[in-house]
C-alpha cells in the first residue's frame, strides 16, 4: 500500500494544485487520478532515461483505470523546448485521438 506523508499546495497566479509526497505513490497513481476526476487517455512525456525507469510503472497504474496510455519521449535539455518538438508532441496526441478530456503527465 502507499503511505502519504504530506500534501503541499502550490499556488500560482492563475490556480492552486496539490503536490503529494510519500512512498509507493507511483504504484497507486490511479487512486489519485480518479480522486481528481481524471480519466480517459493519458500521455506520459519525458526523456527516454526517465521513461525507461518509470514509464511502465506509471502506465500500469493508469491502465487499472481502464485508460489508454501513450509514452512520448523528448530529448533532454534545451533542445526539447522548441516549436518543432511541440509540433511532434501534438502530432502524437492527434494520431492517438487525444481530446480536451485527455491528460498529459510530464516528468
Amino acid at each position: 500500500m502507499f503511505k502519504l506523508i504530506s500534501t503541499v499546495q502550490v499556488k500560482t497566479l492563475s490556480r492552486c494544485y496539490p503536490v503529494y509526497v510519500g512512498f509507493n505513490l507511483l504504484d497507486f497513481l490511479d487512486v489519485f487520478l480518479s480522486r481528481h476526476g481524471l480519466e480517459g487517455k493519458f500521455a506520459l512525456v519525458s526523456h527516454k532515461p526517465l521513461l525507461d525507469v518509470y514509464g511502465c510503472r506509471i502506465a500500469s497504474s493508469i491502465n487499472r483505470l481502464g485508460s489508454d496510455t501513450v509514452m512520448i519521449d523528448v530529448p533532454e535539455g534545451e533542445e526539447s523546448k522548441s516549436l518543432n518538438m511541440l509540433t511532434r508532441i501534438y502530432d502524437v496526441l492527434v494520431n492517438n485521438r487525444f481530446d480536451r478530456w485527455s491528460t498529459i503527465i510530464a516528468f
